[in-house]
């Protein structure tokens, strides 16, 4: 390499090399200026400032635009009745440990007959902070914490189950996001599917001739709406829903 073509290499890789530090200051809220201010490079904290304040307008514009261009595009999928999200943000199972199945658990007739006692529950879903009502029937709490209960409004419940809920991992990855529901339901579905064990002994707790799935003031998109339609399209000959 020419003395000249070296010049203008090591040009470069300076410029690049102080637009990562101030990149990396920005990101950061000031992470690198706080360590040289701490080992008493005050004119090195205050150069590297300078540097982030002048890369900042640049980054958030680049964020922004990438921002239009993933909204312009899932507006584009779902005009084209594709699904909406994108794949960078659809769910990833948990693999080895997430179970997953096909077919929810078979209880035999019998059983159902001696457990059940009626031949079908009415299964609805309300808040638990919802009035407690006399056709609730069995009232069961189906959700992740947080948010916490407050005792003083919320109503009562006979039990809380942990057997019907999805993996931590899905809840977190869905944040009650209505483009996630779809999804959500999904792979809720299938971890259902995937340990009739849990199933089997969740059927077993209800008792009366109807049943409230009871969710933390999540609307419409909550765990105990998922594992309703769950009851129902599975278990149609035990669980009906208004």
């Amino acid at each position: 390499m020419s003395s000249a073509g070296f010049t203008t290499a090591l040009k470069l890789w300076r410029a690049a090399q102080a637009e990562f530090i101030a990149d990396t200051e920005y990101h950061s809220l000031g992470a690198i200026s706080t360590k040289l201010l701490e080992s008493g490079d005050g004119k090195g904290a205050e150069l590297i400032c300078e540097m982030a304040a002048r890369r900042g307008p640049v980054i958030e514009a680049a964020l922004r635009s990438q921002v239009n261009k993933r909204i312009e595009l899932k507006r584009v999928l779902v005009e084209s009745g594709l699904p909406s999200l994108l794949e960078d943000e659809r769910y990833r199972p948990l693999t080895p440990t997430e179970r997953l199945g096909d077919t929810p658990v078979k209880l035999q007739t019998t059983s159902q007959v001696s457990v059940f006692g009626p031949p079908r529950f009415k299964v609805t879903v309300k808040s638990l902070y919802d009035p407690e009502e006399p056709i609730d029937g069995f009232r069961l709490l189906c959700d992740h914490f947080p948010p916490r209960i407050h005792p003083k409004r919320a109503a009562p419940y006979d039990a809380r189950v942990w057997e019907g809920l999805p993996s931590r991992h899905l809840f977190d990855w869905f944040k009650n996001d209505p483009e996630r529901w779809a999804e959500f339901q999904h792979y809720h579905h299938r971890q259902l599917h995937g340990d009739h064990a849990s199933m089997t002994r969740f059927l077993n707790r209800l008792r009366g001739d109807s049943l409230t799935l009871l969710h933390l003031d999540r609307g419409e998109l909550s765990i105990a709406q998922s594992l309703r339609e769950y009851l129902v399209e599975h278990f149609g000959e035990m669980f009906y829903s208004s």
